[in-house]
């Protein structure tokens, strides 16, 4: 009985690339209920209490590499396990990446012998340019060949999207998902995957979005953080090996270990003076008066945006935000879209609760990142993959389906 009016300051919000806060619904008076929250309403009014903090959670110390190692591994075949629960014949969503492909070992362990497990990849359509950004690669095909080479149970399928629109299925997102989150236009491409996985009379969809916040994290924060408890040599190696950055190792020091200690106003002075791209000006679809007039552009600044401070003081900032992006919404407007239940053993809560509380050690080491999937994925893909430090490209012919709208 709530009458449908949008949150005009959620929706400006938005534009300025600020998810807000986990409360904020996208209509009015309709608000979310936070994680670890619970609230009892009776006639007296409304109490809430917080019962569980994912960042209050104590420290995980083991041992040895050994048994850090065989903890993860023992977790995340749990949680595949429990994501397989009454399937009769599972998908995944495989890139060319390390997330998807170890949940898909996982699960390939987990089926009755002789199953298949079919996977779906998107890749750029024919006629693409193959252009790419630094640090980048656009076509995950050759690395999911090469892997479901080493996996016979694996049937894979590829998904080139061609002909459609970079706003394809955007529509039929809107009315699933009631929103208009900042990364709903990301999602394109997904789309064939999952009209793919219905058509092959698939019963569950497996993902591995988490598993950047998890088990795969970079470790950028590691940078300041060497610094401040005196890791010379780590911190040396990171520096070193820092990935896509030609400058040199005093900016690279400056940059990435002492810019993060900066309060707000002078991080952001810093990056006017030396003349760095204003992300509102180039992409926000807000007029600068409305944007100033709303209160938009004073939230965005109070929460870093529209320009995120990188590298992050610390771990939990980083997870919160992809938390707090209406992504959940996203995945459940697929559900709902296509009818299948999408499940992602990477958030599997014990084996959250256990990458949140590693430390950093195992994800920026010796100067590589990803240090703890890199070393999990050992035997279970080619290394070429294993040690591939660019990161694919989603999307990456998106300029030629421009060019068709134009």
């Amino acid at each position: 009985g709530v009458p449908q009016r949008i949150n005009a300051a959620k929706l400006a919000d938005n534009a300025l690339f600020n998810p807000g806060s986990d409360r904020t619904g996208w209509f009015e008076g309709l608000d979310y209920v936070p994680l670890g929250t619970e609230l009892r309403i009776d006639p007296a009014g409304t109490t809430e209490r917080r019962y569980y903090d994912l960042y209050s959670l104590p420290k995980v110390r083991l041992g040895s590499d050994a048994e850090y190692l065989e903890a993860a591994h023992g977790l995340l075949a749990e949680g595949t396990r429990a994501a397989l629960r009454g399937a009769r014949r599972p998908a995944i969503m495989l890139s060319g990446g390390l997330d998807s492909p170890q949940v898909a070992a996982k699960a390939l362990a987990a089926l009755p012998a002789g199953s298949q497990l079919h996977a779906f990849t998107f890749t750029p359509e024919p006629g693409w340019d193959g252009h790419v950004g630094a640090g980048q690669f656009g076509d995950e095909r050759p690395f999911v060949e090469a892997f479901a080479a080493q996996h016979p149970g694996l049937v894979t399928h590829f998904e080139d999207n061609a002909g459609s629109g970079f706003d394809a299925g955007m529509a039929e997102l809107f009315f699933a998902t009631g929103s208009a989150a900042i990364n709903q236009t990301n999602f394109s491409h997904f789309h064939a995957l999952w009209r793919g996985a219905r058509a092959a009379g698939c019963d569950v969809v497996l993902g591995a979005d988490y598993g950047n916040f998890t088990f795969s994290a970079e470790g950028g924060w590691g940078f300041p953080e060497y610094l401040l408890r005196g890791r010379w040599r780590q911190l040396y190696l990171a520096l070193r090996h820092a990935e896509d950055d030609g400058r040199s190792f005093l900016r690279r020091f400056l940059a990435l270990c002492v810019l993060p200690f900066l309060p707000a106003p002078l991080w952001h002075w810093q990056r006017r003076v030396r003349g760095q791209p204003d992300i509102f000006a180039i992409a926000s679809p807000l007029r600068a008066d409305y944007a100033q007039a709303s209160g938009a552009l004073d939230r965005a600044r109070r929460a870093g945006q529209p320009v995120r401070r990188w590298p992050e003081l610390g771990r939990s900032s980083e997870f919160e935000l992809f938390q707090r992006n209406d992504h959940c919404d996203i995945m459940h407007g697929f559900e709902q879209i296509y009818g299948l239940p999408q499940r992602d053993p990477t958030a599997y809560r014990p084996f959250v609760e256990f990458c949140l509380g590693l430390p950093t050690e195992l994800f920026l080491r010796d100067g590589q990142t990803r240090w703890l999937a890199r070393e999990m994925a050992r035997g279970i893909m080619p290394e070429a993959q294993r040690l591939e430090v660019r990161h694919g490209r989603h999307g990456a012919h998106h300029a030629g389906r421009y060019d068709r709208r134009h």
